[in-house]
């Protein structure tokens, strides 16, 4: 298993998060989300980010993990394979599957309502239809 650097770790959470500075709410949940956990503004958190200022390990750590979930599986696997050259499971990174997932139509159907029920039901008890 390889090990990112600090170094790797500050330019994978700036990458991460030009992803999603186009994407304001998500944006905003990190900066004020990075502001509050590290007792800074918000446009020092931006700063550190983008990387005019000086981002410590500890900080890229808390970036990468709060804007892992908000990236698809496809966005990190290509960033990581930009910059590093190999996939995120092999820096020890999890990345969801969707293998556990229903892809059979009746398996990813929801359980019928009571009124579906009600209405199977009443179907049955009419009498056939005499041709």
């Amino acid at each position: 298993m390889k090990i990112l650097s600090a170094k790797e770790k500050v330019k994978l959470a700036a990458e991460m998060y030009e992803y999603i500075s186009g994407i304001e709410y998500m944006r905003t949940q990190v900066l004020e989300g990075f502001a509050d956990q590290f007792k800074t503004t918000e446009d020092y958190a931006r700063q550190l980010i983008k990387g005019q200022r000086k981002l410590k390990e500890p900080h890229s750590d808390w970036v990468i993990d709060t804007i892992w979930g908000m990236v698809t599986v496809r966005k990190l696997k290509e960033l990581f394979f930009k910059l590093f050259g190999d996939a995120p499971e092999a820096f020890g990174y999890e990345v969801p599957t969707y293998e556990g997932l229903p892809f059979d139509k009746d398996a990813s159907k929801a359980e019928p309502s009571k009124f579906e029920l009600w209405q199977k039901k009443q179907l049955l008890q009419k009498e056939p239809a005499t041709v």
